[in-house]
């Protein structure tokens, strides 16, 4: 049998660990697998977190020390540079975050869409889904100047599963109002990606303050909100070009509404059965004029 990688053991381990591991986690698999090869006291500080954390952290893994989880790092970076037909089936997946030399920009969009993929749908996602499935007020969904395309898709997707979905405009008066309606009933759904807005920081941070919950869709280096958010889906967007690529955050979208269907799939279905017959109502007294 093939011994799981360390990112397949975060996923299995992630609802149990606590809010610190959390933070060793995702700082991980922000910089997968190079952050795990740091010293520990430069991975706790990268965590923002304690030495003690993260070995409580790796011993969740299944590693009794932390020599014995870098040595498995260490295992999955030679797989990854192995021929392919030197490889285990279902081994290590090559390093997110290392490029070589002269890669092309579909290129390393593969690369970036291929590590996601190979730990799909995860922990986080499955956590945000149940979030968001059960959310008793309205969903908000909000990014900035650049992700702004990201909002509306997934606002749109929530539409489709569920009610009071509401996908805010980045401009300052609009989110004042909106936020002066928030409460504990309520989730935020946000884009902060680099350059990080300060006005959507703000807003998220008042949002949590007034007792709503938070879904945070960042890069892999973290927006500073991950420390706040109820949930973390991080995404690498880094590419050998002048712009960042989001197509990973696409499809993080794709799968987080998968994982919402798959608690319901006959309330799905029984939504939009209603809605189809209500557009084709509409679009009869469309036709009577």
């Amino acid at each position: 049998m093939t011994e799981q990688d360390v990112a397949a053991r975060i996923d299995d381990a992630f609802p149990q660990m606590t809010a610190s591991e959390r933070k060793v986690a995702r700082a991980l698999l922000a910089d997968y697998p190079v952050a795990g090869l740091l010293t520990l006291v430069e991975l706790a500080n990268q965590a923002g977190t304690s030495h003690p954390t993260v070995l409580r952290f790796i011993r969740k893994l299944g590693f009794d020390t932390y020599p014995a989880f870098q040595e498995r790092l260490r295992q999955e970076v030679q797989t990854s540079y192995r021929a392919p037909w030197q490889r285990s089936p279902g081994g290590a997946r090559a390093p997110a975050g290392r490029r070589t030399a002269g890669e092309t920009l579909p290129g390393a969009i593969a690369h970036n869409v291929a590590g996601v993929l190979q730990r799909a749908p995860g922990a986080e996602i499955g956590e945000a889904a149940r979030r968001l499935a059960t959310t008793r007020g309205q969903v908000v969904v909000l990014g900035g100047n650049m992700s702004a395309p990201l909002a509306a898709y997934l606002g749109c997707s929530l539409e489709l599963v569920r009610d009071r979905v509401r996908v805010l405009e980045p401009g300052i008066e609009g989110l004042g109002r909106q936020l002066n309606a928030l409460g504990p009933r309520d989730c935020v759904c946000a884009f902060h990606l680099p350059r990080y807005d300060e006005h959507l920081q703000v807003f998220c941070r008042e949002a949590r303050h007034r007792g709503s919950a938070l879904v945070l869709f960042t890069d892999e280096r973290l927006s500073p909100l991950a420390d706040i958010a109820d949930h973390v889906i991080s995404a690498p967007i880094s590419v050998p070009a002048m712009i960042d690529s989001y197509a990973v955050l696409f499809i993080q979208i794709e799968l987080l509404l998968d994982a919402i269907i798959a608690l319901d799939p006959e309330g799905f279905r029984r939504r939009n059965q209603r809605a189809d017959a209500l557009v084709e109502r509409l679009r009869g007294t469309d036709a009577d004029r």
